[in-house]
């Protein structure tokens, strides 16, 4: 599945917490507006990082006392999976 792009997407939050686990840093990811927007692009989906592959996931179940043919797990698209400096994914 590709992700639909959206039209002139924004950093609007960052999460230095977040940014640790993938190995960046608030100055590195806003060091310039260029860089800024190169981010803003890869993390909406318009952009796919190199060698990434997406997935979306669906299943059925039962939701308020019917059962639903397809339901989903809160994502539309996993861009895909980072491995940080310590081999974590």
């Amino acid at each position: 599945m590709t992700p639909t792009p959206v039209i002139n997407p924004k950093i609007g939050g960052l999460s230095q917490p977040a940014l640790e686990l993938i190995g960046l840093t608030q100055e590195e990811l806003l060091a310039s507006d260029e860089l800024k927007q190169e981010y803003a692009e890869l993390l909406s989906g318009n952009r796919l990082f190199d060698g990434s592959v997406t997935i979306s996931h669906n299943y059925c179940g039962h939701q308020f006392g019917y059962f639903a043919g397809q339901l989903g797990d809160g994502r539309a698209i996993t861009l895909g999976d980072v491995k940080n400096e310590r081999g974590e994914l």
